[in-house]
């Protein structure tokens, strides 16, 4: 009999026992969070899954930089500045974010707005789908792009703020650039796009977006 394998859904502690004729064993497991990473740059082609952060708001906490496919899945990112950005190098970018999770927070710098939570440009293939965004000043920014697919599907954007960081854990009355969940600024999209099925939540008093 080989090693076993578990996958933990929540942290704490669990007895698991096995019973195979009249032999039994049990083993107490141990779920603890996984901590956050510093920021990622991926510069070539896979399947990345993983807990990212960034505390420099001139830093994403990911950064996608190739033309190869890569998808970003399953993850939990955030950040006080651009949490995912995306750049071809050549082609366009071929990139699908799948099920992230992500955070904006306070710059921490007056006259700094939170970034987004995905700033592509010169990209030929993007997909956003399954994914939660929270304070984050935009959701989605694509620019400077012709795309074969582009997809924009059941993602849950909530409490989006634009306004500036004081640099004191508040903000000021000014909106650098007014936030949207989703912008797209030069872009040609040959054989059209699909969006559809996303929700944008708003608090009174909570969030701020030109939304």
């Amino acid at each position: 009999i080989g090693p076993e394998e578990f996958q933990g859904l929540q942290t704490g502690n669990a007895t698991v026992s096995v019973a195979c004729g009249t032999q039994s064993v049990q083993a107490i497991v141990t779920v603890t969070p996984q901590a956050a990473s510093g920021p990622i740059v991926i510069t070539s082609g896979g399947t990345y899954s993983g807990i990212w952060n960034s505390g420099d708001p001139n830093t994403p906490a990911v950064t996608i930089a190739t033309d190869d496919p890569v998808t970003l899945q399953d993850s939990t990112i955030s950040g006080r500045g651009a949490l995912i950005r995306v750049t071809g190098v050549s082609t366009g970018a071929n990139v699908t974010i799948d099920n992230v999770t992500g955070t904006g927070l306070d710059p921490q710098v007056a006259g700094t707005e939170r970034g987004a939570f995905v700033f592509a440009t010169e990209v030929s293939s993007l997909v956003v789908k399954n994914c939660t965004m929270t304070g984050v000043s935009f959701g989605i920014d694509v620019a400077t792009s012709t795309v074969a697919t582009l997809q924009i599907l059941n993602n849950k954007a909530v409490n989006l703020e634009d306004r500036a960081s004081d640099g004191q854990g508040g903000f000021e009355a000014k909106e650098p650039y007014p936030g949207h969940f989703l912008i797209l600024n030069s872009i040609v999209a040959t054989q059209g796009a699909e969006i559809a099925w996303n929700q944008v939540v708003e608090t009174m008093g909570q969030s701020s977006t030109t939304d």
